[in-house]
């Protein structure tokens, strides 16, 4: 298997892991509700929505050209339980083809598809997989759990 898809594996272990793990889960298989998001408004929107019902945010940057985004939506996005432990979050999708995509980009730190940023309501960002994690200069897989256990942690404790 290339090291790319490999890659693009392990980031989706890590993410469903990590969903398991904050324990969110409801019942329901209609897909994930993804928010669009194209503009600033739309971010707060889904922010203040984060804020009045509790649960954490899921940014989820990709591009409809972009492959290994494809293969996330076909791999993870899909699965029943993925579905079922979205529920508990606000799942917001930006396409980084539509205007006002890149400025979005630029606010979150977003260098390249597909990234996927878990944020608690007030914004504080609990973990990130971004494109390439892995790769020399990147996070490790460990380092990846370890900040997920962290992330899980603060998720916890944050409205105490």
């Amino acid at each position: 298997m290339p090291a790319r898809l490999i890659a693009i594996a392990l980031r989706t272990f890590l993410l469903t892991c990590c969903l398991a793990f904050l324990g969110v889960a409801r019942a329901g298989d209609d897909g994930v509700a993804w928010q669009p998001a194209a503009n600033n408004a739309d971010i707060d929107r889904a922010f203040s929505q984060a804020r009045s019902e509790s649960k954490p945010v899921l940014l989820y940057w990709g591009a409809k050209w972009c492959p290994p985004c494809n293969q996330l939506k076909a791999t993870l996005f899909n699965r029943h339980d993925f579905i079922e432990r979205s529920k508990s979050l606000v799942a917001v999708e930006i396409d980084g083809d539509l205007p006002g995509a890149q400025k979005l980009g630029a606010r979150f730190k977003v260098s390249g598809y597909p990234t996927m940023v878990l944020m608690r309501a007030d914004g504080a960002e609990l973990m990130r997989l971004p494109r390439g994690e892995g790769r020399a200069g990147r996070r490790s897989s460990g380092q990846a759990v370890a900040r997920c256990r962290m992330a899980h942690a603060g998720f916890l404790f944050m409205d105490q």
